[in-house]
């Protein structure tokens, strides 16, 4: 029995832990600035959708995409 909360609290935590990380990567995202936001692949419909969203608050409207750096990196860039 004692098993079972000590699971519940665990996962409890874990969540809260997962809640507070996007959360703090949607407050910082920037307007016309390429934002790391985890996976955004320049091909994926998915990741695209998501940084567009992300960047919809940015005063342009315009929204933004993935981006592939020089470097390699993935990044999503909130259009100016």
């Amino acid at each position: 029995m004692a098993g079972g909360k000590v699971t519940s609290i665990a996962f409890l935590i874990m969540f809260i832990v997962v809640c507070s990380d996007i959360s703090s990567t949607v407050n910082a995202i920037q307007c016309c600035h390429d934002n790391s936001i985890g996976s955004c692949l320049t091909g994926s419909a998915n990741d695209n959708d998501r940084c567009n969203s992300l960047c919809a608050n940015c005063p342009s409207g315009k929204g933004g995409a993935c981006k592939l750096l020089k470097s390699g990196k993935h990044v999503c860039h909130c259009a100016c």
